[in-house]
């Protein structure tokens, strides 16, 4: 009969033998490790990897560790510097765009369920990031159907030619037919479409190529914060405008009835802005415009003895803009104030006597 020690007691040989410890492999070099409560994967005595009943080590050994997986194509790393853990994809597609998924489930088809999140860039470096997606594409090809989607795109920590571009109408924020929003500043870089100030601009994407897009730029000229807004519609760019005020509604010269751009009912107030043949400038304004009628009147002195009052009254209505008549009698013309003493003198203007030359809506 033959027995065998195994480290402990002393078996017969057609018995299994269960060592408390193992070693497999060379105990200095690469080595697998066995004992009561875990398996560890070493180099010498250090452990790289540790599998135990309820917890799994892997880079175990040091912080700069990589953990790679799925035949290259995907890497865990921590950057000890920072603090971050990353979870990265290390293949770019056929399209040169590369994506993470941390995804709550996934249907029958392999379609990412709701509750899932997307970080993914594409071959230009553009960052995207979708919550609650069901389907993913960094391109924005395919339109995913979930209640919610939210997406960043644009390089937040760029470089300088990107975070500071020449041209409002940079790359950054093309018309990419995806909902989404990109920020960037507008500084002494920008040369084309500029806001009136320094400041950061807020690019939101229309959810089609119809190209109806939208800035916002938030200045800080020199401790005074402004906002700024333009707009796109079919492609074509408004200029920077104030959101609350003043828009142009007609920029021009008016003697008779005249269109604005916008209806009167649009705004809060405008500001009607005119001068009459003498050189004589004034200007009126309105509170709730729509449908009402106001006066413009002019003031000089014609003599020693008198003065003019010169008026002519207009009506506004959604766009547009006419000579008010009271019984059918148009309601312009003259009247002459004695300064010192004798009598008043009134009479009719000539139609063209009072010029408009500008009016601003406001909406506040």
């Amino acid at each position: 009969m033959s027995f065998v020690f195994d480290g402990t007691y002393w078996q017969v040989c057609s018995v299994p033998v269960y060592a408390s410890t193992v070693t497999v492999g060379n105990p200095a070099g690469g080595n697998v490790y066995i004992d009561s409560d875990s398996v560890d994967v070493r180099v010498g005595s250090t452990v790289s990897s540790r599998f135990s009943k309820d917890v799994v080590e892997l880079g175990k050994s040091s912080p700069s560790a990589l953990v790679d997986f799925c035949g290259g194509h995907g890497e865990i790393r921590y950057d000890e510097s920072s603090g971050q853990l990353a979870l990265i994809p290390k293949k770019r597609n056929s399209a040169g765009d590369a994506a993470v998924l941390l995804s709550a489930g996934v249907d029958s088809g392999g379609s990412l369920l709701d509750g899932g999140i997307a970080m993914a860039s594409d071959s230009s470096g553009r960052s995207v990031a979708y919550l609650n997606s069901t389907s993913v594409n960094v391109n924005g090809t395919v339109a995913p159907t979930s209640r919610l989607r939210c997406l960043l795109e644009g390089k937040l920590q760029a470089a300088s030619d990107v975070q500071r571009p020449a041209d409002a109408n940079t790359a950054v924020a093309a018309n990419t037919g995806v909902f989404g929003m990109s920020l960037f500043q507008a500084s002494s870089s920008m040369k084309l479409h500029k806001p009136p100030t320094d400041g950061f601009v807020a690019h939101f994407s229309w959810d089609n190529a119809g190209k109806y897009d939208l800035q916002a730029a938030l200045g800080n000229a020199y401790g005074r914060p402004s906002l700024h807004v333009r707009y796109q519609n079919g492609g074509a760019w408004s200029g920077w405008l104030p959101p609350n005020g003043p828009f142009v509604i007609f920029d021009g010269a008016a003697t008779g009835d005249f269109s604005l751009a916008s209806s009167a009912s649009e705004f809060t107030h405008i500001d009607v802005l005119y001068h009459d043949n003498a050189g004589i400038y004034g200007s009126v304004r309105l509170y709730r415009p729509d449908g009402k009628t106001f006066y413009m009147s002019t003031y000089k002195n014609a003599t020693d003895l008198w003065a003019q009052l010169s008026y002519k009254a207009m009506t506004i209505s959604g766009t547009r803009v006419t000579l008010a008549t009271v019984q059918g009698q148009a309601q312009r013309g003259y009247a002459n104030i004695p300064c010192k003493s004798g009598y008043s003198v009134g009479g009719d203007h000539s139609a063209d006597y009072f010029t408009v030359v500008r009016v601003e809506g406001y909406r506040y």
